[in-house]
């Protein structure tokens, strides 16, 4: 089965998906791609207390090869957008 492709570049739905359960289903059926500054910025509010702390599993999933994080510098983002 083709898995649909995501390129996450923000922390709210991350959060979210974390928040009701199904942030492991996500990651099963698609293949995920993350800024490191969305990882960062997920476990930032996290930790912050507003959400209560989650504890993501980032960089376990990463090495598991179930989602990639990528390093992306600012002037790729602007050409991105």
């Amino acid at each position: 089965m083709k898995k649909f492709q995501f390129l996450l570049l923000d922390a709210g739905p991350i959060i979210k998906l974390f928040e009701i359960g199904l942030w492991e289903k996500f990651i099963e059926r698609c293949e995920i791609t993350i800024a490191r500054t969305v990882v960062e910025e997920a476990v930032y509010t996290s930790q912050r207390g507003s959400l209560g702390y989650i504890d993501f599993p980032f960089e376990k999933a990463a090495e598991q090869g179930r989602i990639e994080i990528i390093d992306m510098i600012p002037s790729d983002v602007q050409s991105f957008l």
